[in-house]
């Protein structure tokens, strides 16, 4: 599992450890805040990053996906170890766009 990347048409999986340009190793986990999905752990220095609304089905590629990637567009957030990032990354966004495969560069 170890080595997993997000190169594929499919969201993070719990449990698996993806190598993310820019940002590292991370680790996800399954979210212990209330309301959140995923947990996120960059291994380089253990920040922990909670994103995902618990009950979603991430569909890269989709209707959904696209407007999910429109709607966090607008947000103000550069890229980094944040929730909006991590989150577009999971819905594969690119612009305003899901893909149903993405290469995070």
């Amino acid at each position: 599992m170890h080595g997993h990347k997000n190169r594929n048409n499919m969201p993070f999986k719990i449990g698996n450890v993806y190598d993310i340009p820019r940002l590292g190793r991370v680790r996800i986990g399954a979210g212990t805040a209330q309301g959140k999905k995923y947990k996120a752990t960059r291994l380089s220095d253990g920040k922990i990053v909670q994103f995902g609304a618990k009950g979603a089905r991430i569909v890269p590629g989709s209707d959904k996906g696209n407007s999910y990637c429109s709607r966090s567009a607008d947000i103000d957030q550069s890229f980094g170890f944040n929730a909006n990032t991590l989150s577009r990354i999971n819905w594969h966004c690119v612009g305003n766009v899901s893909k149903k495969n993405l290469q995070v560069k």
